[in-house]
């Protein structure tokens, strides 16, 4: 019985075997197929080449491509003329195409392999931009939102990248442009406690101790002092 349960079984095991191996091999087939592909269509480019293209993708909005490419330039040529300069573009290709966690590691990338690099301003207060316009969606750039209103933590990280720009390199063409985004992140993150203390009072405090509201009114003297003479913050200091 078991000598005949072998016979039947050995052959199932070995055909099982057989097509593994087979599916296998046109996993990896593909494989080398694709990058094979790759090699041909980018044969015979030279750095300048990929640039041309890579910027071509970027005016025409297809920042997927454009990231493609510069990666592929990146690969290729990584001591090359532009090794630093295409760091810089594909962290900003990445920001364009709504994926700030990859943009903020390829600015953060470019700021460790290139401390002295004469871009590396720039990097700082791409990383600033990147920060200040996260979590605006579509719809938020056509329609009025109230920003105050969303968590904070991006506004901060957005201040205290143009507040480390502006620390390292006073003398950067970004520094003017980072300030005034700084004032707006100011009052936009004092508005938002002017929200958390209107939250609480409404409420009664109770669900926190009758003194957050007050800390709310601290933060916002901390932010942007002259917001405590607006309509809404007496209404909460007289409340």
């Amino acid at each position: 019985m078991r000598l005949f349960l072998i016979k039947i079984l050995l052959p199932c095991a070995l055909s099982l075997l057989l097509t593994g191996c087979e599916s296998l091999g046109g996993l990896f087939s593909d494989s080398d197929s694709t990058s094979a592909n790759q090699e041909d269509e980018y044969g015979g480019w030279n750095s300048e080449k990929f640039r041309s293209e890579a910027q071509k993708a970027v005016d025409d909005g297809n920042y997927e491509k454009a990231i493609k490419l510069y990666e592929a330039l990146e690969s290729r040529y990584p001591f090359g003329e532009y090794a630093s300069q295409t760091q810089l573009d594909v962290a900003y290709a990445y920001y364009k195409n709504g994926d700030p966690e990859n943009a903020i590691a390829a600015t953060d990338r470019f700021i460790k392999i290139n401390p002295r690099s004469p871009g590396v301003d720039y990097a700082y207060y791409l990383k600033g931009l990147i920060n200040y316009n996260r979590d605006i969606g579509f719809i938020d750039r056509f329609l009025p939102t109230d920003t105050s209103q969303r968590d904070p933590g991006s506004a901060k990280e957005a201040y205290n990248n143009f507040d480390e720009l502006i620390r390292r390199f006073p003398h950067s063409k970004y520094v003017e442009d980072a300030r005034l985004r700084m004032i707006a992140l100011r009052n936009n993150m004092a508005m938002h406690e002017v929200h958390v203390a209107r939250y609480y009072l409404k409420r009664k405090a109770i669900l926190q101790p009758p003194t957050a509201p007050l800390t709310s009114l601290k933060i916002i003297s901390a932010h942007r002092p002259c917001l405590l003479h607006c309509k809404s913050c007496k209404t909460l200091i007289t409340s």
